[in-house]
């Protein structure tokens, strides 16, 4: 996961939740697997969304996906 002391850094900094998702993870992972669906972002974001800022990282294809 590219950046993730950094990340995991600015969550300790900051009012920052971070939510990693594998679509291969490694044997133990108990973290969230596969793609950033609809159904996945309903699960995890906050049902009073509206004025929040999210952030997204990762390859190009996912990023259109989630856009």
């Amino acid at each position: 996961m590219t950046f993730r002391e950094e990340i995991d850094t600015l969550a300790t900094r900051m009012q920052l939740t971070v939510v990693y998702v594998l679509d291969e993870p490694p044997t133990g992972w108990s973290g969230e697997r596969g793609w950033v669906t609809r159904e996945l972002l309903e699960r995890r974001l906050p049902a009073a969304r509206g004025n929040a800022e999210y952030f997204v990282c990762g390859p190009a294809g996912m990023i259109r996906a989630v856009e």
